[in-house]
C-alpha cells in the first residue's frame, strides 16, 4: 500500500493532465494520481473532518488550522487558475514521480507564494495575526502615501558638427606667350672704286687689323608674382529659434467614495479574468500570466476618464493601437480577453 504522497502544483490544468498521463506511462496506477483544479471545491474539502484526500493535505500543511501558509498557496494557486495533482506512491516511486512531475512543468509554491505577496495578496493567517498588532501600528499600516508625480520640461543646448568647409591652396600651370621685337646687325663690306689724290692720312703704310663684331638680340624671360585676390575664411554665427515638443506625463489620483473596497473589486476582477481564461484559453496550453496583461489592459481603459461614456465599437481601434505600441503580443491573440476585462467594468458582463 502506498505509504508516500507526492503533491505537485501546475499554472495550469492542462499541464497538471499531461504530467499524469506520464506517470500512468511509468507504471503509476491511475487510482493513486488525483487532480483539482477548483478551488472552491477545495475550501469546502478542507472543512470536512473527513478523512480523504483533502483532509491529508490539511494536516499535512498545518494539522487542525484551517488557514497554514503552505495550505493557502494551493488555494491561491488554484484560485488564480492552476491545478494541484497528488500521488500515492511507495518510497521507491518518489524519486520517480518527482522527476516526472518537475519536467512536466511543476512549479515551486513557496516562489509562487513570494511573486502573489509582492503583487498585494496577503495570506488570511498572516492577515489573523496582524489583528494582534496595536492600534497605533495599524493605523500605520493603514495610512498610506499615494505621490503625484508630474513632469517638467527642461530645455538645453549641445553643439554638434554640422558640415566642415575645407579650402585647398594648389598651383596651376597655365602656357602663355608674348611677340617681343628683336634687332639683329650684319657686317656688311662694300667696296667702291674711287680716283682721288691720297692725303696725308691715306699713305700710312703699316698693317692693320679693324674688327666688326655683330651683335644680336635675344629674348630674356623673367617672372614676377603680383596678388590678384585674397580668399578670407572666416565664420558667421546667426540666432535661430526652433520649438521643441515632447510629452509630459503626469499621475493623477482619483477618490471614488461609497464603493466597493479596491482590494475585494481587484480580487473578484482577478477570479472573473481566471474563469474567463480557464474557458477560453487553458486548453490551448497556455499560461494565465501570458493573458492576465490583456485582462488588466481592458479593464483599465474601461474605468478611464477618457473612455467613459463610449461604447466599444467606438474604442476598439484606440485602444488596439496603444496594444500594438506595447509590443506585447498580437492583437487578434489577446482582443478577446482585452475585451472581457472592459466589459467586466462596464457591467454588461454576466456574472
Amino acid at each position: 500500500m502506498p505509504d508516500t504522497t507526492v503533491i505537485g502544483f501546475f499554472e495550469s490544468p492542462s499541464k497538471a493532465e499531461i504530467a499524469k498521463n506520464r506517470l500512468i506511462n511509468a507504471q503509476i496506477s491511475g487510482d493513486d494520481i488525483q487532480v483539482l483544479d477548483d478551488a472552491a471545491q477545495l475550501t469546502n474539502h478542507a472543512r470536512e473532518e473527513k478523512r480523504g484526500f483533502f483532509s491529508k493535505l490539511k494536516e499535512m500543511f498545518g494539522g487542525s488550522s484551517d488557514y497554514s501558509s503552505d495550505f493557502e498557496h494551493y488555494q491561491e494557486g488554484m484560485r488564480r487558475g492552476g491545478a494541484i495533482l497528488s500521488v500515492s506512491v511507495n518510497d521507491e516511486d518518489v524519486t520517480t514521480v518527482t522527476e516526472i512531475l518537475e519536467s512536466s512543468g511543476a512549479t515551486d509554491i513557496n516562489e509562487k507564494g513570494e511573486e502573489w505577496r509582492s503583487q498585494g495578496w496577503t495570506e488570511t493567517s498572516r492577515t489573523g495575526n496582524n489583528q494582534q498588532m496595536s492600534r497605533e501600528t495599524q493605523q500605520a499600516q493603514t495610512d498610506r502615501s499615494i505621490p503625484v508625480v508630474e513632469e517638467t520640461l527642461k530645455v538645453g543646448k549641445r553643439q554638434r558638427q554640422n558640415r566642415a568647409v575645407r579650402v585647398y591652396r594648389r598651383v596651376v600651370e597655365t602656357p602663355v606667350e608674348q611677340t617681343v621685337d628683336l634687332t639683329d646687325e650684319k657686317v656688311v663690306v662694300e667696296r667702291t672704286r674711287v680716283d682721288r689724290p691720297a692725303d696725308r692720312k691715306d699713305l700710312q703704310f703699316e698693317e692693320k687689323t679693324i674688327d666688326v663684331i655683330e651683335t644680336t638680340e635675344e629674348p630674356v624671360v623673367s617672372k614676377e608674382a603680383h596678388v590678384i585676390e585674397e580668399v578670407k575664411v572666416s565664420k558667421q554665427r546667426q540666432k535661430r529659434q526652433e520649438t521643441v515638443k515632447d510629452t509630459l506625463r503626469k499621475t493623477e489620483v482619483e477618490v471614488q467614495e461609497g464603493g466597493q473596497p479596491r482590494s475585494n473589486y481587484q480580487d473578484d476582477l482577478e477570479t472573473r479574468y481566471s474563469q474567463h481564461f480557464q474557458q477560453r484559453y487553458a486548453s490551448a496550453g497556455h499560461q494565465f500570466n501570458e493573458y492576465a496583461p490583456a485582462y488588466r489592459f481592458g479593464s483599465e481603459y474601461a474605468s478611464g476618464d477618457q473612455y467613459r461614456n463610449r461604447n466599444w465599437d467606438s474604442v476598439e481601434q484606440d485602444i488596439r493601437t496603444s496594444w500594438e505600441g506595447r509590443g506585447v503580443g498580437a492583437w487578434e491573440n489577446f482582443k478577446d480577453a482585452i475585451r472581457h476585462g472592459w466589459d467586466l467594468v462596464r457591467g454588461r458582463h454576466a456574472a
